[in-house]
């Protein structure tokens, strides 16, 4: 792995630029998205694409792979070292409903493994960033901090993050059965695990096989260099930039003390991958 600071630079530029123009578009007075629905049947909105365009244009001169939630280069990325993957608009819901809880995230992966993630919620202003070996930091304005997962190691005191429009039963089991402390209501997956890595949360389960790369390769770098932990749902490591870039195990983010026995309490429960 040999990547220099050129490359958090650019990519910071990229988010704080496709940022501001997300927000152009989420404060105007009309409030007209102009929404459409995927394949997948999810919405997507102009800005995802106005990001995705800003971000492209930042990153494409390092001439490295890309994979986008709107776009895969799939012939060039997959015989690439370096990839870059986006998610231009991630919370897009979220971003409908008007919440705030959406963000920008940008990853690059080294022969599949996370080294650079960046997450910007541009509504709060506030940047994570990871880069491998060098720590996780959020960004607020002028204020700079590390990032340090919590100790919480018993269910009871522990924060599981949810969605705010739908409760999975995975997260119902681990409500019910393993009687967790609390469910903390959020948007976006990415500023989910960076609540985690700011101490703020403890655990994250998301048992869809449909949420892409794009949705967890950035924040999965701030997380580990906060000291927590992501994996599948069956405790295996995420590996990126693969042919088909989903996640057909879901994911798992913990502060890593909790890691284990939430992967344990999960295994019973592969059959409700949907």
């Amino acid at each position: 792995m040999d990547f220099s600071s050129k490359e958090f630079q650019q990519a910071k530029k990229a988010v704080l630029a496709a940022g501001q123009a997300v927000i152009d578009i989420y404060q105007r007075e009309s409030k007209e998205l102009h929404i459409t629905d995927k394949a997948d049947r999810s919405p997507v909105t102009e800005a995802d694409f106005k990001s995705e365009e800003i971000i492209l244009n930042f990153l494409r001169p390092f001439n490295y792979g890309l994979l986008s939630e709107e776009t895969d280069e799939e012939n060039k990325r997959l015989s690439q070292e370096y990839v870059w993957i986006i998610d231009p608009l991630d919370g897009t819901k979220d971003f409908i409903n008007q919440t705030g809880d959406f963000s920008i995230m940008i990853g690059l992966v080294w022969q599949g493994e996370a080294v650079l993630g960046l997450v910007y919620q541009p509504v709060q202003n506030r940047l994570y960033y990871g880069i491998k070996g060098r720590g996780a930091f959020l960004e607020e304005g002028r204020h700079k901090r590390r990032l340090q997962v919590s100790d919480v190691q018993d269910f009871s005191r522990a924060r599981l993050l949810v969605s705010r429009f739908h409760l999975r039963e995975m997260e119902k089991h681990l409500k019910d059965k393993v009687q967790i402390g609390e469910l903390v209501a959020c948007g976006s997956a990415g500023l989910k695990i960076g609540h985690i890595a700011a101490g703020e949360a403890e655990i994250y389960v998301n048992s869809s096989n449909k949420t892409g790369e794009w949705d967890i390769c950035a924040a999965d770098i701030i997380l580990q260099e906060a000291g927590g932990k992501i994996t599948d749902i069956e405790g295996q490591k995420i590996i990126y930039n693969k042919p088909t870039p989903y996640n057909p195990r879901g994911f798992v983010a913990t502060n890593g003390y909790l890691h284990s026995r939430v992967i344990d309490s999960l295994r019973q429960f592969a059959y409700l991958l949907k």
